[in-house]
């Protein structure tokens, strides 16, 4: 069974330090008041969150799902931690929950067991080992321990799978829902192997296949090797006549080369020597001619400045104007020029007329030498070109004698070689006896497939063990509620809950049902009214709740009411208030919240909290 002990808040919501004892604490009303607000009276002075403070110190979460940095003070901002004390059996456990604290515990989570840490490495590690440990998931503990709190519908209102996951929680058919799980595993991991075997099966068998190919391609080309070497013979002979015909021709080449060579030698001329230069004579005459050239047109541009003296104004030379004296100084200047130039001239034509016939007969003597050395070229490159065309096919001819030795070396070794056929037998035998071997683990594993897939989706599903563990149950909610109805409301209300719904056309559906016989005369809970659907609700908590303490693992020795008297008349209210009664002797704690003052006498013990001006709230007694 799981006792809690007490829980410590620092800056927790509108807390700033409080500390609740959990154990045997009987049944205690939780009043308020609030001094924050003028618009109420008790409503709103922290009662739900003193008692939120226990599940999110379980679960890291308020009922209402606050989280993280919202659960802070918003007053403080700062250094917020909740701390529950705890037994399961005989070990004792600490959790403590973290936001922004100070000393290295900024937002972290710990767990300690008989004063030793046990914290794991994440907070999602620790939280799962809490989990464990606690045993009771959140949706279970907000049905079963709570009843009021958060926006968590009550049981008849959950939807089919919410009620379902409350009563596989309650029935312990989470070892079941593991082997299924374990079961899906193993199923998913003989899947792969049976994939990786058939995988392995085609790869062998393709091996096998192409293997076989291999060897009677083998036995194919020993055939052609053997009637290749039955044609060697005739090859080598043919070759061997084509070799010796070779060398005869070789022979007659040499010959040929060495008549050739004689030839040439005899009848090779040498060119001419001493090739008179003449290139100095052309220079000289192109020199004259420009000369020549160059002085004719002096002269002309001479007599040119000559006639345009009578016209000009401006001395081109000095720029002034231009006077008779002026003119005849220029035309005594330029007769003198031109009498200088023309002298000039006909020296160098004279020179020019008497060196022309010189380079002429330089010019023929080259000529002649030159046609005489072509000729000689052409004599000496006849007699060359038969020498290299002899050589050239003599070097042929060795190529071809080389190539026709190397082919009947060959065509010998190919010949005296012994044939084998390559063997692929040990190959095939291997393949054949791994595809055997593979075929009996195939067909193993396809068995375990099948065997895990049953026990995944027909042994150890929701149609198999766990419907047949939550049919076990049914009777009993159905025995617990109707008997806290009875008290609620004199067994004018009976309620029938069952795993499977039947159909219009007479057949059964996989849903919960939940069927309400009323004296009052309605037929379902939709048609009951407010006031009967609280006293349902309350009786289906109360049953639950005895279900979740008759399991020694799931036991708790807690139960929380948050304003569960609405809508109840005062009959109704006095009923529960001696249910309640009833069940704390068995548990030990039941905690109530209620903003109606005038309950307080029914109570055993009363907590009041209070909140202040500033909004803090704080447990006066």
């Amino acid at each position: 069974m799981i006792k809690l002990k007490r829980v410590i808040l620092h800056n927790f919501l509108s807390y700033k330090d409080a500390e609740l004892p959990l154990e045997n604490q009987g049944l205690t009303l939780i009043s308020g008041i609030n001094n924050s607000s003028n618009n109420y009276v008790s409503n709103g002075s922290g009662k739900t969150s003193l008692l939120n403070s226990i599940t999110y110190a379980i679960y890291g979460q308020t009922i209402d799902g606050l989280s993280g940095d919202a659960v802070i003070n918003k007053e403080v901002g700062t250094d917020c931690s909740v701390i529950l004390d705890f037994y399961v059996g005989s070990t004792s456990y600490q959790i403590q929950r973290y936001r922004k604290g100070k000393h290295n515990n900024r937002n972290k989570l710990k767990l300690l067991a008989n004063g030793s840490e046990i914290t794991l490495a994440t907070n999602a590690k620790t939280q799962v080992e809490i989990d464990k440990i606690f045993s009771i998931p959140f949706d279970t503990y907000v049905n079963t321990v709570v009843y009021g709190q958060g926006n968590i519908p009550v049981f008849s209102q959950a939807t089919d799978k919410g009620k379902k996951e409350i009563l596989e929680s309650l029935a312990n058919t989470s070892v079941y829902a593991k082997a299924r799980d374990i079961s899906s595993s193993k199923e998913r991991e003989h899947q792969s192997t049976l994939a990786m075997l058939k995988r392995e099966k085609d790869l062998k068998t393709s091996q096998l296949e192409q293997t076989r190919g291999y060897q009677q391609r083998a036995q194919e080309k020993y055939k052609q090797d053997l009637a290749y070497q039955e044609t060697l013979e005739s090859m080598i002979v043919k070759t061997s006549h084509k070799l010796s015909s070779e060398n005869a021709e070789l022979e007659k080449l040499n010959n040929d080369l060495e008549q050739a060579q004689e030839d040439a030698k005899e009848n090779h001329l040498e060119l001419p020597s001493g090739v008179p230069d003449i290139s100095s004579y052309e220079q000289k005459l192109a020199n004259l001619t420009y000369v020549v050239t160059d002085g004719k047109s002096k002269i002309k541009d001479y007599f040119k400045q000559y006639k345009d003296l009578d016209i000009q104004k401006v001395c081109p030379t000095c720029g002034q104007p231009v006077t008779n004296q002026h003119k005849e100084q220029e035309r005594e200047k330029l007769t003198d020029l031109i009498k200088n130039a023309s002298k000039q001239l006909a020296d160098n034509i004279k020179s020019l007329k008497d060196l022309q016939p010189i380079v002429e007969k330089k010019r023929n003597e080259v000529a002649s030498l030159s046609s005489r050395s072509q000729e000689i070229y052409k004599h000496n490159q006849l007699l060359d070109s038969k020498v290299d065309k002899i050589s050239y096919s003599i070097k042929e001819k060795n190529n071809e004698i080389s190539s026709l030795n190397s082919t009947l070396i060959l065509y010998k070794q190919q010949k005296d070689k012994e044939l084998t056929v390559q063997d692929f037998s040990k190959d095939i035998k291997a393949l054949e006896e791994s595809l055997d071997s593979l075929d009996i683990q195939v067909e193993a594993e396809e068995k375990k497939v099948e065997d895990y897939g049953i026990l995944a989706n027909k042994v150890f599903s929701r149609q198999g063990i766990q419907s047949m563990a939550m049919d076990l149950i049914i009777p009993y909610l159905n025995e617990h509620t109707n008997y806290y109805l009875a008290k609620l409301s004199g067994s004018v209300i009976q309620v029938y809950m069952s795993t499977q719904t039947l159909n219009a056309n007479n057949t059964l559906a996989d849903k919960f049902d939940l069927q309400v016989k009323n004296a009052s005369g309605a037929d379902s809970y939709q048609s009951c009214s407010a006031g009967e659907k609280k006293r349902i609700d309350i009786a289906i908590s109360f049953a639950i709740q005895d279900l979740l303490n008759s399991n020694s693992e799931t036991g708790i020795n807690i139960a929380i009411y948050d304003e569960c008297f609405d809508g109840l008349d005062a009959v109704g209210t006095e009923k529960v208030i001696e249910i309640m009664q009833e069940k704390q002797k068995n548990i030990g704690t039941v905690f109530v919240i209620t903003h109606n003052e005038l309950l307080k006498p029914l109570f055993e013990n009363v907590i009041t909290v209070e909140k202040d001006k500033n909004g803090i709230s704080r447990v006066v007694k």
